[in-house]
């Protein structure tokens, strides 16, 4: 039987806020129902989206069924084509590709606890 599971939740959530490695996080995560609690908030804080991840996955992300979205505090949405658009074919590309990003956050977020958007 692991002892951090059966400590109280803010005991665990705290011991928990001391793992720095996101690898380590996604390990613990599926252990059990306690830790799988504990771990998500610190999990899903700091949210970033990549232009270059296929939009199946984000959208699966995005979805109202994860559960794991009520705890976003920070979205960077990060469009490499942005930066880098060398005709006017790749800036459209690339801002279409923002706004249905932002469209998606929009149905998706609880916009009243997002503490940065950039």
């Amino acid at each position: 039987m692991s002892y951090l599971a059966t400590l109280p939740l803010d005991v665990r959530v705290h011991i928990i806020s001391f793992i720095s490695s996101k690898k380590d996080l996604l390990a613990l995560y599926p252990t059990c129902k306690s830790l799988y609690h504990a771990t998500t908030p610190r999990l899903y804080r700091h949210m970033t989206i990549h232009e270059d991840i296929d939009t199946e996955l984000i959208i699966a992300a995005l979805s109202r069924d994860n559960t794991g979205l009520e705890h976003v505090r920070h979205v960077e949405i990060m469009p490499h084509e942005l930066r880098l658009a060398s005709s006017c074919e790749d800036y459209q590309a690339a801002s279409s590709w923002m706004n249905n990003a932002l469209s998606m956050l929009a149905h998706a977020l609880l916009w009243d606890v997002l503490l940065t958007f950039t």
